[in-house]
């Protein structure tokens, strides 16, 4: 079984604030999700979200999406990454494949 890693930069954008912009990230991926009838992707673990920590004086947030389905990349590439993009500037800093026989409970 593979696994895809995303790993984001968001940069938000004025008047949000790291703080700001940290509290929302999971909310703003749930209700794109929401939107548009895809929340199963998060209840069934197909796209696992993790926000990193950051010190304050970080300017940028590191968000880590793992997708264990196609369906879920299709949905990060057409919903989630268009509503992240409206809220902060996003670069991808790295994707990659992890194989992995066992599943993560």
């Amino acid at each position: 079984e593979s696994l895809d890693l995303i790993e984001l930069e968001l940069t938000p954008i004025p008047p949000d604030t790291i703080a700001s912009g940290k509290a929302e990230i999971l909310a703003i991926i749930e209700a794109s999700l929401r939107e548009h009838e895809q929340t199963q992707l998060l209840d069934e673990n197909q796209l696992v979200v993790s926000v990193e920590k950051t010190f304050p004086t970080d300017a940028v947030m590191i968000v880590g999406l793992t997708f264990l389905t196609q369906l879920a990349i299709e949905t990060y590439k057409a919903i989630i990454l268009p509503a992240l993009k409206k809220r902060f500037e996003v670069r991808q800093r790295s994707k990659r494949k992890s194989r992995s026989g066992k599943r993560a409970a």
